[in-house]
């Protein structure tokens, strides 16, 4: 059945929607619900936003030729970047991508407990998850693909506009123009553990996660590897460009890899601290 009309049903009920594996196109916006749980049935399952099923991956953000195109989507699974850019490079997921459908959800109301397992989100015009209010968004073993088609450098796969936090457990995000932008109005804790962060590039703030005002990070056993810093315009890094609004609260990573992280020009590395009001702890942190 539609995906969509199952979650909006699944909204009035606060209850499960059980996706079997495929390539589930999501046409339009959704309105994200609490106390909802989207689980796959069997894998892989894929929400995509390629409303015509043809956005491509372009190596160094050039069109390799019709013959030698791979779909970031595909018939029953995404297609993970693997064209070669070079050892400095970098892939878009842009390709055909201006009919991608905007947002996979959006919030405007307070929502708890939004919680999604083994989904893979891949493809979207500008945002996978938008939050624009207070959100509590939980994902266990879910991938996030080629997401901000657009390769807009103010929009992120996962953006926190508001207020909330997100907790993911052994996620992968990968090729994505910028994974997330966490902003909260009060001080909240977004947990990563087991993650991996792989493949993806921006050109302003971090390829990987942006924090800013109360949004502070936790993470464990995390990998970044092969992300990109394309600038060195408003401090763009490879992996993380955290601030806050308080040294009460530290961002603490623990026990993560970096490894093979590229930059261009003058970029600010991999890591930086913008402004002087928070502070980050790294814990048996290798980078290579």
């Amino acid at each position: 059945g539609d995906f969509a009309t199952a979650y909006e049903d699944a909204a009035q009920w606060r209850g499960t929607v059980q996706l079997r594996a495929g390539v589930h196109q999501l046409l339009r916006n959704l309105d994200l619900a609490p106390n909802v749980h989207v689980v796959a049935d069997t894998q892989p399952v894929v929400i995509s936003g390629d409303k015509a099923g043809d956005t491509y991956w372009k190596p160094n953000n050039n069109d390799p030729g019709a013959a030698n195109r791979m779909l970031v989507v595909g018939a029953d699974d995404v297609n993970l970047p693997t064209l070669d850019p070079g050892p400095y490079g970098y892939v878009y997921p842009s390709g055909n991508s201006s009919d991608d459908t905007p947002y996979g959800f959006l919030s405007s109301r307070t929502v708890t407990n939004a919680v999604f397992e083994g989904i893979t989100f891949a493809s979207f015009y500008y945002s996978a998850f938008y939050c624009g209010s207070d959100v509590s968004l939980l994902l266990r073993n879910c991938r996030v693909v080629g997401c901000n088609t657009s390769a807009n450098s103010e929009n992120a796969a996962i953006n926190f506009k508001s207020a909330g936090f997100i907790d993911a457990e052994n996620c992968a995000f990968i090729g994505n123009v910028r994974v997330l932008n966490l902003s909260s109005t009060r001080a909240v804790t977004n947990t990563f553990a087991g993650c991996v962060f792989s493949d993806n590039h921006a050109s302003s703030y971090g390829a990987c996660i942006r924090t800013t005002s109360g949004a502070y990070l936790n993470m464990t056993n995390c990998v970044f590897r092969r992300n990109r810093a394309n600038s060195q315009a408003w401090r763009d890094t490879a992996c993380l460009t955290v601030s806050g609004m308080s040294s009460v609260a530290p961002n603490r990573i623990t026990d993560c890899l970096f490894e093979d992280n590229r930059l261009s020009g003058d970029a600010y590395g991999c890591v930086c601290q913008e402004g002087g009001n928070s502070f980050t702890i790294f814990t048996r942190c290798r980078f290579y």
